[in-house]
């Protein structure tokens, strides 16, 4: 049953069935258009992809069993400004983005010991929360993308 789980984790990571994978998503996002505004739009881009790395690397560090400190405003899982300063920060962050779900991707193909932090009723309970948190989240980033006039990637995709 946990290889069922874990296996069932793994598409949910990658949007299998569900969404585009992140990678497809971010696919040849420029500095530019990451940090553009649209009117009734809380969030560039930019400030998105930061919001979604801020939690995944808390998502993690649960698994990994560490201790973390609170989060005691909602402010604080935005932590980045309006635009990225040039295309390197903006690689870098994607880069750190596709990583982290790689790593959770391997503990779930190895069949690691997932912790059981508080405030989650198990280790896998932290994956799904990453995976629907990184879904909701890249929803809005392929919406801007195409009221930007920026979607689909430069491979194609789906233009729904």
């Amino acid at each position: 049953m946990k290889e069922i789980i874990n296996r069932t984790l793994i598409h949910a990571l990658d949007g299998y069935n569900s969404h585009l994978p992140a990678k497809t998503v971010l696919e040849g996002l420029t500095a530019k258009v990451s940090g553009s505004s649209l009117p009734g739009a809380p969030y560039t881009i930019w400030q998105l992809i930061g919001h979604i790395n801020f939690w995944q690397v808390r998502f993690i560090a649960h698994l990994k069993g560490q201790k973390l400190t609170e989060v005691p405003l909602v402010e604080d899982g935005w932590p980045y400004d309006k635009s990225p300063a040039d295309e390197g920060e903006l690689k870098a962050v994607i880069k750190a983005l596709l990583d982290g779900i790689a790593e959770v991707r391997q503990l779930l193909e190895r069949g690691a010991d997932l912790k059981h932090p508080p405030n989650y009723d198990s280790g896998f309970d932290v994956v799904t929360s990453m995976a629907t948190h990184l879904s909701y989240h890249l929803g809005q980033v392929m919406t801007l993308r195409r009221m930007l006039g920026d979607y689909p990637p430069p491979s194609g995709s789906y233009i729904w």
